[in-house]
């Protein structure tokens, strides 16, 4: 029987090789408990990938893979946020100066609220910059000069999920007990689920 690159990735950090014998027997146990950690981990990575097999215009099954939300785009709105916010400000200054009613609902409530809001903003900028922190160290630690976070959420998502694999099952079996498990959006895929494909 033929097998790919990823049947030896499955076996040798997830389930223990066959060919290994009495050791694979004794350490099987902690390769499984390995591969549970594993996915666990990348559990929030693999929740941000949509997924939904498809039939295009001739008819023939396809898998859609596209990341809800990347790096990129976080800091993308973040920063439209951060622009409002700022218009906002300009706005409610140029209010206050118009009026000199002490309790006029602009001095009670839109200071106060505006003001949260900054403190809300800036702590979101600070989670983004560690997480663009922590981004940049993982490229370094895998040698990369650079990549979009979605391009880096897929690789991962297409090693332990390929498309050629998935659509190799028979139909049934994909609507029945793959579909459930890997195309549903409150479902993150573990261990048992990946060793199905």
């Amino acid at each position: 029987q033929s097998r790919d690159a990823r049947h030896l990735i499955f076996e040798m950090f997830f389930c223990g090789s066959q060919d290994m014998g009495q050791l694979a027997k004794e350490s099987s146990a902690s390769f499984y408990d390995r591969g549970e950690q594993l996915l666990e981990e990348l559990g929030p990575l693999m929740k941000s990938v949509s997924r939904a097999v498809q039939r295009d215009a001739e008819g023939t099954l396809k898998m859609m893979k596209i990341v809800r939300v990347g790096l990129e785009e976080a800091e993308e709105s973040l920063r439209e946020l951060t622009t409002q916010l700022s218009e906002q400000q300009e706005a409610l200054q140029m209010a206050l100066e118009l009026t000199t009613d002490p309790v006029d609902p602009l001095k009670v409530h839109m200071v106060k609220d505006l003001a949260l809001a900054t403190e809300e903003i800036k702590v979101l900028e600070g989670n983004a910059a560690r997480c663009r922190e922590d981004y940049m160290k993982l490229l370094k630690y895998f040698n990369h000069s650079g990549m979009k976070s979605s391009d880096f959420i897929l690789l991962w998502d297409n090693l332990l999920i390929p498309e050629d694999i998935m659509l190799a099952i028979p139909l049934s079996t994909l609507k029945k007990h793959i579909f459930p498990r890997f195309c549903s959006p409150s479902v993150v895929p573990g261990l048992n689920d990946l060793l199905l494909l």
